[in-house]
């Protein structure tokens, strides 16, 4: 991402886990120069960097997932200081595609109709249900009104692997 970012001509300073060891690179002093800030970290830490960034006036936009027990609070935050906030369990224009499908075949369930959510991801993945996962259940649960939660299935193991494609 930050090399496509480069590639359009936009100025970009990453921070990993080593440069940002307890939120050293989201000083108000660091960020001054940042227009944006793009976080897709864990969730043990992302909140953190959530107030962190609001507190600076920064807007962010969060790929991170598993926070969202904290959500109403950090709107709050952000309508407080009067930062932006972008989150989504998944920024992906085919993920975002096919909750659309998801959400028109959602009918199916007043019919009759039951379903359930099988996902895989490689054995290092942290979180199961990922995000996707629960946003598609929830899409699915919105959007057909009925009352029973569709069951998820996480499966976890070896290499699987997404390919993606930018032009």
């Amino acid at each position: 991402m930050a090399e496509a970012a480069r590639q359009r001509g936009h100025h970009v300073h990453t921070a990993g886990s080593t440069e940002n060891e307890k939120g050293a690179a989201l000083t108000a002093e660091k960020l001054r120069e940042v227009d944006v800030v793009i976080d897709f970290t864990t969730p043990h830490c992302v909140v953190n960097h959530i107030e962190t960034c609001t507190k600076a006036g920064k807007n962010m936009v969060v790929g991170t997932t598993g926070w969202y027990r904290e959500i109403d609070r950090i709107k709050r935050l952000v309508e407080t200081h009067g930062t932006g906030l972008v989150y989504a369990a998944n920024f992906s224009v085919g993920v975002n595609l096919f909750l659309d499908v998801a959400r028109s075949a959602a009918a199916a369930l007043h019919h009759g109709y039951s379903g359930q959510i099988f996902e895989r991801h490689h054995a290092t993945k942290q979180d199961a249900p990922s995000g996707t996962a629960i946003a598609l259940q929830r899409v699915i649960h919105q959007a057909s009104g009925n009352q029973d939660e569709i069951e998820i299935t996480s499966f976890r193991e070896g290499e699987v692997v997404a390919c993606t494609k930018s032009s």
